[in-house]
């Protein structure tokens, strides 16, 4: 049963990236360890004090996203350690914690998901309307999802700063005051700012993936410049022309 569970985690969530990962993980974890809930949340603030869950299983569907403050809750002990389990008793334990009540829960067994140098990222939740196994088993696959949850949402971040470098380069692209050209290894325009546009009066429409030296360098310096760039690119060195 532990090695069915695993395999169909794993044919359910190979083929996802991103939101589609988190939501067929969740979905596949409450089937495989056959529960109510299961959610995955990302933590929030300079003292990671809230949760915004990205995904959730609820009673045979997907849930809306929501967040929620991570006090007097079993995930604030998540993200103190690695693994969290309670089997029985939920509401007692974190009489607190409403969302509990409202949801029926008496069972809880959540993972934590660090990013790669350490640091605490979110949780990864089952939760069950009934006492719920404590098994090796079931804490090693949610484990091992963790992790792959981990992952995954520190790709999401590096995509979402990679981004906003690029938003910030192509700003600095468009309003610089120098003319900016770049080149591909064929001497081939493959970028023109609009100061270029304005310094040397052609559009970037007129001038893309045509030869630079053509373009730009005036038939006097036209070898030097072919025989500069074939140097360039093969020893990676060659003087600023000016």
């Amino acid at each position: 049963k532990s090695e069915q569970a695993l395999q169909s985690l794993l044919a359910g969530t190979a083929a996802h990236l991103g939101r589609d990962f988190f939501r067929s993980l969740v979905e596949h974890l409450a089937r495989a360890l056959g529960v109510k809930y299961a959610l995955v949340g990302e933590f929030l603030g300079s003292d990671f004090d809230r949760v915004s869950v990205l995904s959730v299983w609820a009673d045979g569907k997907l849930g809306e996203p929501f967040e929620y403050d991570l006090a007097d809750t079993p995930c604030a002990e998540v993200k103190k350690r690695t693994i969290c389990s309670y089997p029985h008793s939920l509401q007692r334990l974190f009489p607190k914690d409403i969302m509990l009540q409202h949801m029926g829960v008496e069972s809880y067994l959540g993972a934590a998901l660090f990013h790669k140098q350490g640091q605490p990222l979110g949780v990864l939740v089952v939760l069950d309307d009934k006492p719920m196994a404590d098994t090796e088993v079931d804490r090693s696959i949610l484990t091992v999802f963790a992790a792959r949850a981990g992952a995954e949402l520190e790709r999401l971040h590096a995509e979402a700063a990679l981004r906003g470098s690029e938003s910030k380069m192509r700003a600095v692209w468009e309003s610089a005051l120098d003319g900016i050209i770049t080149m591909d290894q064929e001497g081939l325009i493959i970028g023109f700012n609009p100061s270029a546009e304005r310094i040397f009066g052609h559009s970037r429409e007129a001038v893309l993936h045509r030869s630079l030296a053509e373009v730009l360098i005036p038939p006097s310096r036209r070898g030097s410049h072919q025989l500069g760039l074939a140097r360039y690119l093969k020893s990676g060195q060659g003087p600023a022309l000016n």
